[in-house]
């Protein structure tokens, strides 16, 4: 059994939607005493066994413990020191040292290429789309449904004629 305690990072990755910046602090706890690449691979390895201990062998608990391994390593990334690397990169993003640049701000690029297929807007929507929608949406509708439904149309019809010009 490894003798790394993993607990608060466990809990500290359940409640990540919450609370990201607690588990960057455990990232940082468990990886304190490196300084070189060689002590922060050791140290991974350890970490990622005390990982896989704590979750077990069921399915269930080895899809969890890859998951929790993968954001650790996510952020220790961004934690090592300048010019620190633990491996070559097999695809994925880049995570670099210090979040400096656009990358930091969060903003993401516009995509310049065309997409495939796009749903038509409501305001590109004929009459003959409405209706066809409106008759996919009705049928197999009981009487009492049905009924609902013209209430609701009668209703937003009067309120566009009230309202026009």
């Amino acid at each position: 059994m490894s003798k790394i305690n993993v607990s608060n990072l466990i809990n500290a990755y359940n409640a990540t939607e919450k609370a990201f910046g607690t588990f960057t602090k455990e990232v940082a706890k468990l990886y304190s005493g490196c300084k070189v690449a060689a002590d922060y691979v050791a140290r991974r390895k350890e970490v990622n066994t005390a990982i896989d201990q704590r979750f077990g062998d069921t399915v269930d608990g080895k899809a969890l413990a890859t998951k929790v391994k993968a954001k650790t390593n996510t952020v220790l990334n961004r934690l090592l020191p300048d010019g620190v690397k633990l491996g070559e990169r097999k695809g994925g993003r880049k995570a670099t040292g210090k979040a400096t640049g656009k990358a930091a701000t969060g903003k993401a690029e516009k995509a310049t290429g065309k997409a495939t297929e796009q749903r038509p807007t409501i305001q590109a929507a004929t009459i003959s789309d409405v209706m066809a929608a409106l008759a996919h949406v009705i049928s197999g509708k009981t009487k009492v449904e049905l009924s609902a439904i013209r209430s609701r149309i009668d209703a937003m019809f009067a309120t566009a004629i009230t309202n026009a010009k």
